[in-house]
């Protein structure tokens, strides 16, 4: 487990974990600030955004922890939307549904 002087409650919690995934550099998130992971958490659509250009890609962070959610449809599709914990799950299941969608 990563350890950060600043919250032993916030850093022991699964929320860091998710936080931590956010910065390459694995700083504490409660040193940087909100601001940072939400930065992160942009630059992160924006990624996934070029990687999967015919996706609504977005993100719902969570006053209670800081987790956040990740979210996706399809331009063309507003009904059918995409739920992760992360990013990674997130374009899994998008690279599913787009296999599921050629077959």
């Amino acid at each position: 487990m990563i350890s950060c002087p600043c919250s032993p409650a916030f850093c022991a919690s699964p929320d860091f974990h998710l936080a931590i995934q956010l910065l390459p550099d694995r700083r504490c998130p409660t040193v940087e600030g909100e601001g940072v992971i939400q930065n992160r958490a942009a630059q992160i659509v924006a990624e996934l955004g070029q990687r999967f250009g015919k996706w609504h890609v977005w993100y719902v962070p969570h006053a209670v922890g800081r987790a956040l959610t990740w979210h996706a449809h399809r331009w063309d599709d507003v009904r059918h939307v995409l739920h992760a914990a992360s990013p990674d799950e997130l374009a899994k299941a998008i690279e599913r549904a787009e296999q599921e969608a050629e077959s």
